[in-house]
């Protein structure tokens, strides 16, 4: 009998997880959401709208955050202008929030909730400037390849819930970006800026560190750009995209324009045994060693290197 109860979970469990992957029904953890459009008509819509938090928002919170309570008034507000007489689990709604990488909890603020999409703020002035101790960049940028392509409405926002999480939180996020520091002791070995460019076709990565520290600069990119590689692919898989090494010399001088090579021109010259790789960006003609662009053929694919930042 025992056997028979294990056949029939395993039995249930793969035609659960069919039906989600379907899109049939929708499952978090202990959620089971059996009418997906009710999910997105009166759960993920509701949230998506800055303005119906207006009347709730507590001013003493960061740009972008709300409390649970206040989802929890969003969404019964909207199904009574709706007028539909049905409740909704106010932890399970933040629970399929959270695994759709719509929101995430605040660390040291239980049910306090961030939303990327509802931040407005631009860039600090003060948080990306030159350096003389973080003197060695190193930059990729993933972009629509053509005018006609975009990004998926929402990936940048689920990115920034991404690396807040998988990151334990300590990030500075704003409207199209967010930054990240290794702020361990009094020096910061290492900073990571991840900004939306090109109107919005664009997502640069940047990193910058101390000299003799470039081999945890670039596995601190390849981690964050294996984490929007992986998020493309699921999110918005028929854009089409063409990726870049940043100029490092253009990184260097904070420029506003960051011009780059093609990955395509890059590799080849790898292949080819080369050490300087020349291309052009927007008629801008480029030229730089692979050094500088730290693309090290001997340890392989520069692509595959990453470890988490500490």
């Amino acid at each position: 009998e025992a056997h028979v109860m294990e056949y029939l979970r395993d039995a249930i469990n793969e035609v659960v997880e069919f039906l989600h992957l379907s899109g049939e029904i929708f499952v978090c953890e202990d959620v089971v959401a059996l009418h997906i459009p009710s999910l997105s008509s009166y759960v993920l819509g509701p949230v998506m709208v800055p303005s119906f938090f207006l009347v709730y928002r507590d001013e003493h919170l960061p740009d972008g955050c709300v409390t649970k309570e206040a989802i929890r008034r969003v969404l019964y507000d909207f199904r009574l202008r709706q007028k539909r007489d049905f409740d909704i689990n106010i932890d399970h709604a933040v629970k399929a929030l959270r695994f759709l990488r719509v929101c995430f909890e605040l660390e040291k603020h239980p049910d306090v909730y961030c939303f990327p999409f509802h931040l407005q703020g631009a860039r600090p002035p003060a948080l990306w400037v030159k350096s003389h101790t973080l003197c060695k960049y190193v930059g990729r940028s993933v972009a629509c390849l053509l005018e006609t392509d975009m990004y998926s409405p929402g990936i940048f926002s689920s990115f920034q819930c991404q690396e807040a999480i998988q990151i334990d939180r300590r990030v500075c996020l704003w409207k199209k970006g967010l930054f990240v520091s290794d702020n361990h002791s009094d020096t910061a070995i290492t900073e990571c800026l991840v900004e939306l460019t090109n109107q919005d076709r664009a997502i640069d990565i940047i990193v910058r560190g101390q000299e003799g520290n470039e081999t945890k600069s670039l596995a601190v990119l390849n981690t964050f750009m294996a984490l929007l590689n992986e998020l493309l692919e699921k999110k918005s898989p028929g854009t089409q995209l063409q990726r870049y090494y940043l100029s490092r010399s253009h990184l260097e001088e904070a420029s506003p324009n960051r011009p780059g090579f093609r990955e395509e021109v890059v590799l080849n010259a790898v292949k080819n045994g080369r050490k300087i790789v020349t291309d052009k960006w927007n008629n801008i003609c480029l030229s730089q060693s692979l050094d500088d662009l730290m693309v090290f053929p001997a340890e392989g694919n520069p692509r595959d290197q990453g470890s988490q930042m500490p």
